[in-house]
């Protein structure tokens, strides 16, 4: 995703419990959760841990689906 409009961050989970109930991340780790902070508005991955699932979020979130 290099030069695309992202940046990440990594967390332990259960270390930001205030982050996690907001984007309504589920208790089983890993997860995947974006924010766009100037908007107010996330969204978190909810179909399983793999990188295509993982390509196919993000990109689906920078083309707007």
């Amino acid at each position: 995703f290099r030069g695309k409009p992202i940046s990440f961050l990594w967390t332990e989970g259960g270390a930001q419990p205030e982050l996690e109930s907001a984007l309504e991340l589920a208790p089983n780790y890993p997860s995947v959760a974006v924010t766009q902070v100037n908007k107010g508005v996330g969204a978190s991955m909810k179909l399983s841990w793999s990188k295509k699932n993982v390509q196919n979020f993000l990109n689906g979130l920078i083309s707007g689906r």
